[in-house]
């Protein structure tokens, strides 16, 4: 994932569980939490973006696909390399977190770049 500070870009994440199914059940979550960190070790609430279900597109939930669009101002933040995840919360069940910034190969997986027109 890869954003110029301070421009608007749309995300969409299919996800699937570790048998590679898609995980049909995300309109059905009690919340769905993206968050972009400075760290991994990083509370929550100190997240420097963050996106909740109510900001993602429901049809696309339905289809197992995380869509959402990150502002021009959730991308003004210092460019550099970041870690995100995914919480996906059920009530009667369980949450299940989704470290999105692994990518297989244990490296920050969310980029902002200097946008030349920015200071």
């Amino acid at each position: 994932m890869k954003v110029k500070r301070g421009n608007y870009k749309r995300f969409a994440i299919t996800i699937k569980d570790s048998a590679g199914s898609l995980l049909t059940d995300l309109a059905s979550a009690d919340s769905i939490l993206l968050l972009v960190k400075n760290s991994k070790t990083d509370a929550d609430v100190d997240a420097v973006i963050t996106k909740s279900k109510t900001d993602m597109d429901s049809g696309q939930l339905a289809l197992s696909i995380v869509d959402f669009t990150l502002s021009s101002s959730d991308t003004d933040i210092a460019p550099g390399n970041y870690f995100v995840g995914l919480q996906i919360n059920y009530t009667s069940t369980s949450k299940i977190e989704i470290d999105l910034y692994e990518g297989g190969k244990g490296t920050t997986a969310f980029t902002v770049t200097q946008d030349i027109v920015r200071g």
